[in-house]
């Protein structure tokens, strides 16, 4: 240790510099200070700035690291609660910000958090997507630029308590069914399944009863505004069930209405059915889902541009986890295990389209840009 003109000096038994409490030269500037070279420095508080600041960090005895601006602490992080904490404090409030916890309880069960806390929702941004979790009644919002994929082995539950469920786009089911749970007074909850057709068609029904035979009975105003009209191509479809000894027909279909005659001008009651296409998607039936041509061409080895190699080697992948999901349908038996296994290949075919999708979106792009140019 030596006293020199410019403070102390602490050297180890090489001689070797390893502290300086004064000043010294760094390119010719004096700079004035503590200096540990490759030591250690002990305190039980530790705090930056000029005594009185309001601007600094701190750490704190308990562990604790806190850092102030303009007097407002904009960051915590915490040990001394037994697990670790971040808090980022935006400065409108005590505890306006968002909150990181090793050990958060939800349900009672243990969770590590994520929380936006105070007044303040939750923003999770990843390129060309988000999700926010607005503070207050605001929706939670999950926006990409590309499909969204949700993929649970054991299910997905929606609980919209007092609310329901929107699909706002087609809604489809592969690899399973749609049903109804209606819980019945004696035999507990019971499943019950949707009525499938080839087309889109919206049904409705009634009683009526003819009279000296004959009945006319108007469709429902509103109803009809929901069907495409009553033509060649997509014509109401009538269905009659007598409830007495008739003998009935459909007289006429008007576009209103619909006429009914039973043929020996006796009286009786009878139930009626009528179906039609629903409005817009008159020309639909069967169409197909998926396209399994796009399994077997190689239209991704045509690509060699760079900013869409990113996506040939995605469906590379794909590919060759069709491919493998595709080799055990050989050990299925029954129809339904076959489907599981063929919703799953359908899964992988509309990922590979979804690529397919971003490189045409490029290529659409790049040809409009292209054209501005010229």
């Amino acid at each position: 240790m030596k006293i020199e003109s410019d403070g102390l000096r602490v050297y180890d038994n090489t001689g070797k510099l390893r502290g300086v409490f004064g000043s010294w030269l760094k390119e010719l500037i004096r700079k004035y200070g503590i200096k540990i070279i490759d030591g250690e420095i002990y305190s039980t508080y530790y705090r930056t700035g000029k005594e009185g600041d309001n601007t600094y960090i701190e750490l704190t005895p308990e562990g604790n690291f806190n850092a102030f601006r303009d007097g407002k602490r904009m960051i915590f992080m915490q040990a001394s609660a037994g697990e670790g904490r971040i808090t980022l404090f935006t400065g409108d409030g005590d505890w306006d910000g968002l909150g990181l916890s090793a050990s958060f309880d939800a349900d009672n069960r243990p969770l590590a958090g994520v929380m936006g806390q105070g007044k303040r929702g939750l923003h999770l941004k990843g390129g060309d997507h988000d999700v926010q979790m607005p503070y207050g009644s605001h929706p939670f919002k999950i926006n990409s630029n590309d499909y969204l994929l949700i993929d649970a082995s054991s299910g997905i539950q929606v609980t919209p308590y007092g609310g329901e469920v929107g699909v706002y786009g087609d809604f489809r089911v592969i690899g399973g069914n749609k049903n109804c749970i209606v819980f019945t007074e004696d035999y507990n909850a019971r499943v019950l399944s949707c009525f499938e057709m080839p087309s889109a068609k919206f049904g409705d029904e009634g009683i009526a009863e003819v009279v000296d035979g004959f009945c006319r009975v108007d469709i429902d105003p509103i109803f009809l505004q929901c069907l495409e009209p009553n033509t060649p191509e997509t014509p109401f479809i009538v269905h009659l069930t007598p409830y007495d000894w008739l003998t009935l027909r459909v007289k006429e279909i008007g576009d209103s209405y619909f006429i009914v005659e039973e043929k020996d001008g006796l009286s009786g009651k009878f139930a009626w059915k009528l179906t039609g296409y629903r409005i817009g998607y008159g020309d639909i039936r069967l169409p197909e889902y998926d396209n399994p041509e796009i399994l077997e061409s190689g239209w991704e080895d045509e690509i060699k541009e760079a900013e869409k190699l990113e996506f040939v080697d995605e469906v590379k992948k794909l590919k060759a986890e069709a491919e493998k999901v595709k080799s055990e349908l050989k050990d299925k038996k029954t129809y339904r295990e076959k489907e599981k296994v063929r919703a799953e290949i359908s899964k992988i075919i509309n990922r590979i389209q979804q690529q397919k999708n971003n490189i045409e979106i490029i290529v659409s792009q790049e040809t409009s840009g292209d054209t501005g140019g010229n």
